[in-house]
């Protein structure tokens, strides 16, 4: 009897481990593992399906392919928020999960140069 068993339990654990579905990342660094993922793998449309609708589609499989060269197995991740004040003013705060108290904290304060405020402001 376990015999005629095993074979449904293996189709339905391949079937199930098959699924195409999203994963849905729990936290800012979660969504860039699996983007990053992505390139390593050459997965353009996983890679495009976490995008927002208005960018889906704006980087091409040639600037894709790109982004996936400089991919490497050892991996740093860092979270940022942007601030922009109504002075133009821009400041980054690199943001951290505190491992004792389980709480996101501010690491770092970074006031982002003139020269280099533009990068946030254009599009892909």
């Amino acid at each position: 009897m376990k015999k005629i068993y095993l074979p449904f339990l293996l189709c339905f654990f391949l079937i199930g481990c098959s699924s195409a579905k999203m994963e849905k990342p729990e936290s800012p660094e979660e969504l860039a593992h699996i983007m990053k993922l992505a390139l390593s793998n050459g997965d353009y449309s996983k890679f495009n399906s976490y995008l927002t609708e208005p960018k889906k589609g704006l980087i091409s499989m040639d600037q894709f392919k790109e982004l996936s060269k400089i991919t490497t197995a050892g991996t740093e991740y860092r979270t940022y928020s942007y601030i922009k004040m109504e002075n133009g003013k821009v400041l980054l705060l690199e943001i951290i999960k505190d491992i004792p108290s389980e709480d996101y904290k501010v690491q770092r304060v970074i006031e982002v140069p003139e020269e280099i405020k533009n990068i946030f402001d254009n599009n892909l």
